[in-house]
């Protein structure tokens, strides 16, 4: 008899085993078999290919004016350029608005100072939105005003 079980038979997906063989179960701090919340981040986002990580590293040492391998509060003042965030630009939000947001999701332990792992993590995180080279590594570049 053909009705909606025989469709639906035919339209079951087939889906890889979960967890995929690449994701870890455990950690050598936890030892546990549990995914936490940090391994989840790090297995989906993964990490920039070497085309990003250049253009990300560019825009790290060109933000890091002193070369203390941390960008300051001023150092960002400097160098970020809110007026390019979509918010800004359709005026749902400031660039005062914009700016404090920017901090702190660069900023998540609220120390005031922007390490390279922090720098990283946020523009892995960004990655995710951009499938093309190009768009990511274009919107990396209109983030910042050039100091030089």
């Amino acid at each position: 008899m053909r009705g909606p079980s025989a469709l639906s038979d035919r339209l079951t997906p087939v889906l890889p085993p979960f967890p995929p063989p690449s994701l870890p179960l455990s950690t050598p701090q936890d030892g546990n078999r549990r995914l936490g919340l940090e391994e989840f981040m790090m297995a989906v986002r993964g990490n920039l290919n070497s085309r990003r990580m250049r253009v990300v590293d560019c825009a790290f040492d060109e933000m890091d004016g002193d070369k203390s391998g941390e960008i300051s509060m001023h150092e960002i003042a400097a160098c970020y350029d809110a007026r390019t965030n979509p918010e800004v630009m359709s005026g749902r939000k400031t660039r005062e608005e914009a700016h404090r947001e920017f901090i702190e999701a660069m900023d998540p332990d609220g120390n005031e100072l922007i390490s390279k792992t922090e720098f990283l993590a946020f523009f892995k995180d960004i990655s995710l939105c951009y499938p093309e080279d190009d768009a990511f590594i274009n919107f990396v570049r209109s983030m910042w005003r050039r100091r030089r």
